[in-house]
């Protein structure tokens, strides 16, 4: 009996007790990161999320190589010329989305931008900046919600279960931030499950990391509205959303706005349609 709790007729350990495992040796990590970091003056918002998406890297590939018998060269973390184009048409995808649900926006004039003084020396540091803490950003969210919960959840529940838990969850993580509510929820939540999409069927997960990091720093260095309800002041312009939030997403931003999920909902049709095609929706590595 109890062999059939922990493990599956192949005698592999079933894939909630390896994601309890992996989330265990997250938390520990974490709380070590948290005790560690402004003890040696790596505190920085930057500095913390390279720590993170570091050690989230490393826990993750040694869950798929210890607890899957994977190698790390054949994890969707693995790194190469097929993470590198996914990782580029990734972050291209995530600049034509926000150029896209912008337009509509400025077209129904619920998207204004007001330019500011500035200057280039300026522009550029902020955008350096701003690239450098999205990119830690988006490869520790990513890992965290698309790696190895992701691909351990799809081999006990199936691939549409296991997409619809990590973006809950991804959606809750945003829970603590300015103006989330129950339209955040589900815009966050609807991302996430575009996103899990993407990863499955790549089979990488470097390309839903280049969204990410797309999206991210063109709503802030492009756009200049807010991202997950999280202001920063770019310094030569400065976008204002007016009119209905079911339409903007108010003061949470785009994410939680109908604009946001009609387009983030095509391009998941698209990714769903390669996904199926690949067949790597429901069937484990």
């Amino acid at each position: 009996m109890s062999l059939g709790v922990f493990r599956s007729g192949t005698g592999r350990l079933r894939s909630g007790w390896r994601v309890a495992a992996w989330a265990l040796t997250v938390l520990l990590v974490g709380v070590a990161l948290q005790l560690v970091l402004p003890a040696v003056g790596g505190g920085g918002r930057t500095a913390g999320a390279a720590a993170v998406a570091l050690a989230v890297a490393m826990v993750s590939l040694a869950a798929w190589r210890f607890l899957d018998g994977t190698a790390p060269g054949d994890t969707p973390l693995a790194l190469g010329r097929r993470a590198a184009g996914a990782f580029g048409l990734g972050v291209g995808a995530g600049l034509l989305l926000v150029g896209v649900v912008v337009a509509v926006l400025g077209a129904t004039g619920a998207y204004q931008v007001a330019r500011n003084a500035c200057t280039l020396a300026g522009q550029g540091g902020f955008l350096a900046r701003s690239l450098l803490l999205f990119l830690f950003a988006a490869m520790a969210e990513e890992l965290l919600f698309r790696g190895y919960p992701l691909f351990a959840l799809r081999d006990g529940l199936g691939g549409a279960p296991a997409a619809l838990v990590t973006a809950l969850l991804f959606a809750l993580a945003h829970a603590s931030n300015p103006h989330f509510g129950w339209g955040a929820m589900i815009g966050v939540a609807w991302i996430g499950v575009v996103l899990a999409l993407w990863v499955v069927a790549t089979g990488t997960v470097w390309g839903a990391v280049g969204v990410h990091l797309g999206w991210n720093a063109a709503l802030v260095a492009g756009a200049a509205v807010p991202v997950s309800g999280l202001r920063f002041r770019a310094p030569c312009h400065q976008g204002e959303l007016t009119g209905p939030a079911w339409l903007t997403g108010g003061g949470f931003g785009v994410e939680a706005g109908l604009v946001t999920a009609v387009a983030w909902g095509i391009a998941g049709a698209l990714v769903l349609a390669r996904a199926r095609s690949r067949s790597r929706w429901d069937r484990g590595r």
